[in-house]
């Protein structure tokens, strides 16, 4: 009677079911680095400020034969502050550069796209002098094609995207990916807008910061690791 042996090939390493890397896997296991380790999302960024998942979950570094995709959010503010006139005509890109954090990923992956973009108008809160300051509604568009800035109320009246708000009011927009035509990937040692927020308003105090956009990106990076 024949006994069955065990097999003696090695194990491939266990991979943690609360592991971010989503991706396929493009080469057969065989072919696999074994020089690839794996580092913590703390490790790749201390602060973990962006991280909505265990900052313990593990990026493989090193494995350059296979293609890992990993989605991050990653967020940065932009200051709203009036002209000498009173006057705020101010647009906000989605370009990830401005993430603080950015240059961490742009250094392990080869690519990445936009998967969906959200900005806040939180107004500033004065005390002491308040009733000198005067705030008028703000008008706010998505623009998804033109960064030229807005020149009035009547102009961002024509977006289908147009919210208009008290300056004192705590407003957001957002738009996420919506075609095969955005699903392409970027290269990281380019990253570029794909939309943009436009704000207006007029006859507000002059030279003040009433407010800031909060920004967040949803993101997904492809790459192979690095050696």
């Amino acid at each position: 009677m024949e006994t069955s042996k065990k097999s003696t090939k090695p194990r491939r390493p266990w991979i943690p079911k609360e592991d971010f890397l989503k991706g396929k896997r493009k080469t057969h296991p065989k072919t696999e680095s074994k020089e690839a380790t794996w580092i913590t999302r703390r490790e790749l960024d201390p602060d973990c400020s962006y991280f909505p998942l265990s900052s313990e979950s593990k990026v493989l570094i090193g494995a350059r034969s296979e293609l890992y995709l990993f989605t991050i959010e990653l967020a940065f503010d932009q200051a709203c502050t009036t002209d000498g006139s009173g006057n705020l005509a101010t647009v906000i890109s989605n370009t990830p550069v401005q993430a603080s954090n950015w240059a961490n990923y742009a250094a392990v992956f080869d690519e990445y796209r936009i998967l969906s973009t959200r900005a806040t108008f939180v107004p500033a809160t004065f005390t002491g002098g308040a009733s000198l300051i005067t705030r008028c509604p703000i008008a706010s568009v998505i623009d998804r094609s033109d960064s030229t800035a807005l020149t009035g109320y009547t102009l961002a009246e024509r977006y289908s995207s147009h919210k208009k708000t008290r300056g004192g009011g705590k407003f957001s927009q957002h738009w996420a990916m919506a075609s095969v035509d955005e699903s392409a990937f970027v290269q990281t040692s380019a990253p570029a807008a794909n939309g943009w927020f436009k704000v207006y308003s007029s006859g507000n105090t002059a030279s003040l910061t009433i407010g800031r956009y909060e920004v967040v990106l949803i993101l997904q990076f492809r790459g192979l690791g690095i050696n």
